[in-house]
């Protein structure tokens, strides 16, 4: 999945509403475990991840 860029980054949040629904719904449906992923070069992704604790 991928943002537009105008959408992209912290100042609109768009990214980190989606993951959080992500989550959520994952917990409300019993879901133990999950695997996003991204490639090296889209460091964006990787610090959104990081920062909602979701990289193992």
């Amino acid at each position: 999945m991928f943002l537009a860029r105008e959408w992209r980054g912290s100042r609109h949040g768009v990214g980190a509403q989606l993951l959080e629904a992500l989550l959520a719904w994952s917990r409300d449906h019993g879901v133990t475990g999950l695997y996003l992923g991204t490639i090296v070069r889209l460091l964006a992704a990787h610090r959104l991840c990081e920062k909602h604790a979701v990289l193992a």
